[in-house]
């Protein structure tokens, strides 16, 4: 089963043809909801800057980058704290905290991915 957040990166995938990136911790984050929540309070708490496991190699190779998380208690998981420290995207088009969708309308994501990549003018 995918998260809310995998889903709609896979569905900007399929309208602009574009390559998934896991932005994913060397401490792989628990799957227990209660465990989750509880590394997260910790992360946040400390301003952790969690070590990214399996790095990006070819930033180079991209030209708009979107970058996509759910949200921890109104913010991003400091492990995107790490992606956007640790990479030079002088030259890029970074699309981040553009999208949001509640978890309670997600059979809407499609259409709603759709419009949204329309307006920003990423597809036609």
């Amino acid at each position: 089963m995918q998260g809310n957040t995998q889903y709609v990166a896979n569905l900007i995938s399929e309208q602009t043809g574009g390559e998934i990136f896991r932005i994913e911790p060397v401490d792989a984050y628990p799957t227990n909801h209660d465990d989750l929540l509880e590394r997260a309070a910790e992360e946040m708490d400390n301003d952790a800057r969690p070590e990214i496991n399996n790095p990006l190699e070819n930033l180079d190779n991209y030209d708009i980058i979107f970058i996509g998380y759910p949200i921890w208690n109104a913010d991003l998981p400091p492990i995107i704290n790490t992606f956007l420290e640790q990479y030079n995207f002088d030259g890029k088009t970074v699309i981040t905290n553009a999208f949001s969708l509640s978890r309670t309308r997600m059979e809407t994501a499609p259409t709603e991915v759709e419009t949204w990549l329309k307006e920003i003018n990423v597809i036609s």
